[in-house]
Parts: structure tokens; C-alpha cells; sequence
């Protein structure tokens, strides 16, 4: 392999772009202990999406290329697809795994959810992104990390356009009530609220389950991954709650030893890469969500409509609630808490 101009890869991976900006480098990306080169010959790096389809298998299998070709293959990085993947990896048999930090939240910490995107008025997700890019988001985000034996580095995006998808029609909030739910994060709390019994099911398992009727209804994912998963074609009443109207973010994962031995080199790469394959992410589904859903009401009959009256009324309620518990429910909650209201601007027009 030739020799990588590195002073180019800095500059076309956007590195000296960050640098330029003036962000803030937390401690732990800046080095701290680790070596200038990486200790490592070989990582693994685990998911639970389904391999070959459109949306996150090929996109971090996009993102572990690129990582392993700026990295001029060391560490060699194998990518794997399995069910168990973050399971493995809590049993240390796996040293990197991606997942929505939804998910870090109901396994590790609360206070991960708020890294994932919250539900709001607005695209929320966008000053979610701000915030993890500019902001304080990602030494806040490191920190919790830490505490865990982990380092986290948002590294893509569950599409635009998250609807309720359903088997039957929403016509009232009450419909909700004792209906099986696949969501999770604090949108579950908030379908909890309303009387839905809420599961998670992993994402290529939601048209199976919604066909077989182990669930009744999913949250999510996004547009064009619901369409690639074939979730339209078993719930075809797509239902805008407005929250969270701008997707979630999904994370890469790695234990603290296997970023420290990644060298300070390695850990400024691999931030760029994740920073750009998220920034990429978003920006993408944003460009194609309209089209996408005329095409599927065209070609699959799918119903778009917004949630009920009653609906639409209690929701602001019930997210308002969600959130002040979120909270309420440490100090590290409600630092965090803090630091993203003052950073979005839809959730500082509700106070």
C-alpha cells in the first residue's frame, strides 16, 4: 500500500477544520496516556443491523473502510453483524460495537440518552448536533463515557422523518393503549404514559415482528431505512407524533484500553471519521426524505397523517414529563440536562 500523504488526509477528513474552529478537544481525545502509534495488530467491530441492507450495516461498513484505509490497515479491522453484539461486548468479547446511545442509557447510564436526540417540537436532532460537534456535547459525552470504562464517538444517524409506523390506524391517543410498541429511549417513556405496553426490537426484526404481530406498532427508524427494512409494507399507517421529528443517533463504542491503544494519532483520525461519516448522515436523509415519501405512498399505499387532535394535545405534556424526570434522576442528568437546553433553541421556547 502506499504511503498515506497524511497532511491531505488531515485536511480532506476535516481534523484541521476542527482544529481552525476552535473546538474543544476533551483530554481523553487529546491523548492522555496513550501512545503516539497504535499498540493494537486487529480490532473487531460488532452491530446488531443486518448486513447488506441499506441504512447503518452499509454505512458503518462505508465508515470501517475508510477507517482502516486512513489507518493504512493497523489495526486490521474485521466488522461483524450480530444480534448479540452489544451483549458480547458488555461480556468483553467484543472491544468495539455501534449502538444508539438510547441503548447505552437503559444498560449502562441515564444520562446517555441525552446524546442520542431528544424528542421535540422541532428537529431537535440538529442542535443535538451542533452541540456534540461544537458544543460541549462531546466532553459531556466523554465523561460519562469514562465513568464507564468506555469511549463513545457519535458516528451516524437513524434517518429523517420518524413516524409511528402501525398494522392499523391512530385515530385517537386512547388507540395507543395496550398496543405493543417498539421504541426506545424516552420516547418509550413516553408511549409507556399512554397506556402502550413498549419492547425493543432490534431494527431488521421490525417487519418480521410487525407481520407476525409480536408488535403492533414500531418507533422508527427513519424514512428510508424503514423502507429498505420493508417496514411500510406491514404497518402502513405512518403517523407523525412530532417527536422526535429529526431521527437519533447512533454511536461507535470502544472500551477504554482499546482507544488508549489506538494512539493519540489513531483517536484524532477516528474522530474525524466518526464527526463526518454523522455530519454526512444527516445531511443526506435530510435531502431525500421528501422524495422518498411521496414515492412510498405511491408505490407501497402507505398513509401519512399527522397524530390525532387528542393526541398532538398530550404529547407536549407527556414529553415535558419525560424529560424533567430524565432530569431529576441524577446530578450528572441534570448538568447534562443544562447544557442542551441552552443549546437548543426549540426547547428553550418551551420553558
Amino acid at each position: 500500500m502506499a504511503a498515506m500523504d497524511r497532511r491531505g488526509f488531515l485536511k480532506s477528513t476535516g481534523i484541521a477544520a476542527v482544529a481552525g474552529a476552535g473546538v474543544a478537544v476533551p483530554s481523553v481525545v487529546a491523548g492522555g496516556n496513550a501512545p503516539a502509534g497504535p499498540r493494537r495488530d486487529a480490532l473487531t467491530v460488532a452491530a446488531p443491523w443486518e448486513d447488506g441492507t441499506e441504512g447503518r450495516g452499509e454505512a458503518l461498513r462505508a465508515l470501517t473502510r475508510r477507517w482502516a484505509s486512513a489507518c493504512e490497515g493497523r489495526p486490521a479491522i474485521d466488522l461483524i453483524f450480530r444480534d448479540d453484539a452489544l451483549a458480547a461486548f458488555r461480556a468483553g468479547a467484543l472491544d468495539v460495537v455501534e449502538v444508539s446511545p438510547a441503548t447505552l442509557a437503559a444498560e449502562y447510564d441515564p444520562a446517555f440518552a441525552y446524546f442520542a436526540g431528544l424528542p421535540s417540537p422541532t428537529a431537535s436532532d440538529d442542535a443535538v448536533l451542533r452541540w456534540l460537534v461544537a458544543g460541549s456535547g462531546q466532553s459531556l459525552l466523554d465523561e460519562t463515557a469514562e465513568r464507564h470504562g468506555l469511549k463513545v464517538l457519535p458516528s451516524g444517524h437513524r434517518g429523517e422523518d420518524v413516524r409511528l409506523w402501525s398494522r392499523t390506524p391512530i385515530t385517537a391517543a386512547t388507540d395507543l393503549a395496550g398496543k405493543k410498541i417498539s421504541a426506545d429511549g424516552m420516547m418509550a417513556d413516553i408511549l409507556a404514559a399512554l397506556g402502550a405496553e413498549v419492547a425493543i426490537v432490534p431494527e431488521d426484526r421490525l417487519a418480521a415482528a410487525l407481520a407476525t404481530g409480536d408488535i403492533d406498532a414500531a418507533v422508527g427508524p427513519g424514512l428510508l431505512a424503514a423502507a429498505a427494512l420493508g417496514v411500510p409494507r406491514q404497518a402502513p399507517h405512518a403517523v407523525d407524533l412530532g417527536l422526535p421529528r429529526g431521527g437519533g443517533i447512533v454511536a461507535l463504542v470502544l472500551r477504554l484500553p482499546a482507544w488508549l491503544d489506538l494512539g493519540r494519532g489513531g483517536q484524532a483520525c477516528l474522530s474525524a471519521l466518526t464527526r463526518e461519516a454523522l455530519t454526512g448522515a444527516m445531511t443526506g436523509t435530510a435531502m431525500t426524505t421528501a422524495l422518498a415519501r411521496r414515492a412510498l405512498a405511491a408505490r407501497t399505499g402507505v398513509a401519512f397523517a399527522d397524530a390525532p387532535a387528542d393526541l398532538r394535545k398530550s404529547l407536549p405534556v407527556l414529553r415535558d414529563a419525560a424529560l424533567a424526570a430524565r432530569a431529576a434522576s441524577s446530578p450528572d442528568c441534570a448538568r447534562i440536562d443544562t447544557a442542551l437546553f441552552a443549546a437548543d433553541p426549540s426547547r428553550a421556547a418551551m420553558a
